[in-house]
């Protein structure tokens, strides 16, 4: 997802190109053999950390890592380690508003544990649903999508 010794630090430098590419894409479509396609954006595919990343939410196995439900997770001991589990599978589901306007969560608290950064995501500006455009792997995810 990165060339070089490491990642960048700033989500919304590596975005950006990306996304005025695709909110030109968006408006005026494409053209080819004369004609103008349209574009949607059905789908960003990423694996769990590249998710977390160009979203800047929270990664798999944090306390409110579940980018389609509001699920906390908890602290177990095991051992000599802490997991984080998800006991409760009932948990709201998050939406596009929600997720934009950082909806409080259930509990009252805001949805800071879910978010990392506060400045805004670039990845925003397009209208794309950014809980139902990033599809997760089946095998990570005991929610329906």
């Amino acid at each position: 997802m990165f060339n070089g010794l490491q990642k960048t630090e700033s989500y919304n430098n590596y975005l950006l190109e990306f996304v005025e590419e695709i909110e030109d894409l968006l408006q005026n479509g494409f053209l080819w053999n004369g004609i103008i396609h349209p574009v949607q954006v059905r789908a960003i595919i990423c694996d769990a950390p590249a998710m977390a990343f160009v979203k800047a939410i929270k990664s798999h196995g944090g306390y409110y890592c579940c980018s389609k439900c509001y699920i906390k997770g908890e602290a177990v001991a095991t051992g000599n380690n802490t997991k984080i589990v998800y006991p409760d599978l009932h948990s709201e589901q998050r939406t596009n508003e929600a997720f934009r306007a950082r909806k409080i969560l259930p509990s009252g608290e805001d949805d800071t544990g879910h978010h990392m950064k506060k400045e805004p995501n670039v990845l925003q500006r397009p209208p794309i649903d950014m809980i139902k455009t990033f599809p997760v792997d089946k095998i990570m995810s005991l929610v329906k999508a």
